[in-house]
């Protein structure tokens, strides 16, 4: 029913600021588009703040530099500021137990297709 990955998701992923009661957050996306290759797409957020990293197939970055100067107005559409966008060439995979570790320590297997 999916209560075991909110808790965990809950009690390791999603932290609050003591001071303002502000969440952390961090979302990991891995995708492949055909003919073109390999994403990986982090994004953490700090209250209403985000930080976008778009990490790309070798030599296909500056097409996607154009993103950079979206991402501010698509985060400000949706209640966020972006204060920083990194758009680079993927130098390695990772997957989610590169990212988040302590699904290592909780689980015995996490993978997940779509």
């Amino acid at each position: 029913d999916g209560s075991e990955l909110k808790k965990l998701y809950d009690e390791d992923y999603q932290i609050l600021n003591p001071e303002t009661g502000e969440s952390d957050n961090h979302l990991f996306l891995c995708f492949e588009i055909e003919d073109t290759g390999y994403f990986e797409l982090e994004l953490y957020t700090r209250g209403k703040n985000i930080n976008v990293a778009l990490m790309c197939p070798e030599g296909t970055q500056r097409d996607y530099l154009p993103l950079k100067e979206s991402i501010p107005a698509l985060a400000s559409a949706c209640g966020y500021e972006a204060n920083r966008t990194i758009i680079e060439p993927l130098k390695r995979r990772r997957d989610l137990t590169n990212v988040f570790p302590k699904l290592n320590e909780r689980r015995s297997g996490l993978n997940v297709s779509v």
